[in-house]
């Protein structure tokens, strides 16, 4: 590190010595780099000189080049820059001499290290056969001793404590550990498998979600009803307070929709009719939708609607629900389900009252955000939900029933609900 440092010095040192060495006649032009020779005497004279210039320069301004005051000012350059070549030259001769010093210094350590690979190499094998003989003799000497000891012993040390017991029953495994470990980990396996059908099925479940995902208002909630008594108590108890909210005019047009079948629109409309119409209510029951007509219920005028016909067409569809509406104190439209026909849109924004059936076990959670989204695009009067088997939690072989129920085919000569008590999920 050092001789590469002093050959940088010296190669910049000799560098400035040529230069200034070829310009020795015009010293004052010259602009050499003094980067390798920063002693600050050299600075100092540098600074001189500069001064000398500028002062030489104003004496110009009056006197004459042989005037006595310019040619001492130039006497005094020239033995500045006598003095600066000078200590240049001999600060080159300096490092020269300390170049040639470290050369000769670093040829005679190298001589040092001649054969030393070999020396490395012979020292490695003698250690290695020390290693070698010395494991050698301490085994041998371990053999030697142990077999001089077993000769030497005549009698054993060893005595029977106690003896072992053979058990009647095997120690491992624990089966009462296991039977219990066994109970924990089933009620954990099925408590996960609760909550992971619950995420994965997200239905609607009670009227909290209703309410904690839309701010339309919930109509009613329908209960399991399984007895006609129950059945008619329930909805007479619902039209009364339908006429007590004035929702009940003359020529009111109440539309019960869902998104899918199957979510008791049929089973809600029968009974609001019958309920209507014991009260005195002249009723016009209108299904709508491609389904099997299923028997009107007792007392109640029913009008399908088909396939073809002028109420396929706005214009038409308020031309006939006007007439309705003239006839009839109230006009309960079964909708068809939103997901399958397009016109059941129509029919919902033409009702006074709609009401849009959940099935707590059967309708989707996100279900509430689309009839929201559908309120605000199609600008639908009087929405409200209605919860239809609220608080019914079937038991596990009524749902392998249903499941069995819905996945086999299904043929025409099944029979059709009860117009009495229609099945709650129609």
């Amino acid at each position: 590190m050092d001789t590469a440092n002093i050959q940088m010095n010296l190669l910049a040192i000799d560098s400035l010595h040529n230069y200034l060495s070829w310009g020795t006649d015009r010293f004052l032009e010259l602009a050499p780099n003094f980067e390798a020779f920063t002693d600050l005497l050299s600075t100092e004279i540098i600074k001189k000189i500069k001064q000398l210039q500028a002062e030489k320069r104003d004496l110009l301004l009056k006197y004459t080049p042989q005037n006595d005051k310019v040619t001492v000012v130039d006497d005094k350059i020239k033995d500045l820059t006598s003095y600066l070549q000078e200590s240049i030259n001999n600060t080159r001769i300096n490092l020269q001499i300390k170049y040639t010093d470290l050369q000769n210094t670093i040829q005679q350590a190298e001589t040092a290290f001649n054969g030393l690979p070999a020396k490395e190499r012979s020292m490695q094998v003698l250690e290695r056969n020390f290693q070698l003989n010395d494991q050698i003799y301490r085994f041998l000497h371990e053999k030697k001793t142990e077999a001089e000891i077993a000769r030497a012993a005549t009698i054993s040390f060893h005595r029977i404590i106690s003896r072992g017991q053979v058990p009647n029953l095997p120690v491992s495994p624990n089966s009462t550990l296991i039977k219990v470990f066994s109970v924990f980990l089933g009620l954990l396996a099925g408590v996960f498998l609760i909550y992971m059908l619950h995420f994965v099925k997200a239905r609607v479940g009670n009227a909290v979600n209703i309410y904690k995902s839309s701010n339309t208002p919930v109509a009613n909630e329908v209960p399991f009803l399984r007895k006609a008594v129950a059945l008619h108590r329930f909805f007479d108890k619902w039209a009364l307070q339908m006429e007590l909210k004035q929702w009940l005019q003359p020529g009111s047009v109440i539309c019960i929709s869902s998104f899918s079948t199957a979510e008791g629109k049929q089973f809600t409309a029968n009974a609001l009719a019958q309920a209507l119409a014991r009260q005195g209510k002249n009723v016009l029951l209108v299904v709508a939708g491609s389904y099997p007509q299923t028997p009107a219920p007792a007392g109640i005028e029913t009008q399908y609607l088909g396939n073809a016909g002028p109420w396929r067409q706005l214009s038409g569809w308020k031309q006939t629900l006007q007439q309705w509406q003239s006839r009839y104190d109230v006009v309960i439209i079964k909708n068809a389900a939103i997901a399958h026909e397009p016109l059941s849109e129509m029919f919902m924004h033409t009702a006074t009252i709609n009401l849009l059936l959940l099935d707590s076990r059967k309708t989707k959670l996100t279900r509430i955000a689309d009839a929201d989204l559908m309120k605000n695009e199609l600008q639908l009067h009087g929405l409200h939900f209605v919860l239809n088997r609220a608080g019914y939690t079937p038991s596990l072989l009524t749902e392998a029933k249903e499941l069995l129920v819905s996945v086999l085919p299904r043929t025409g000569k099944q029979g059709l609900p009860s117009p009495l008590q229609p099945a709650q999920t129609a």
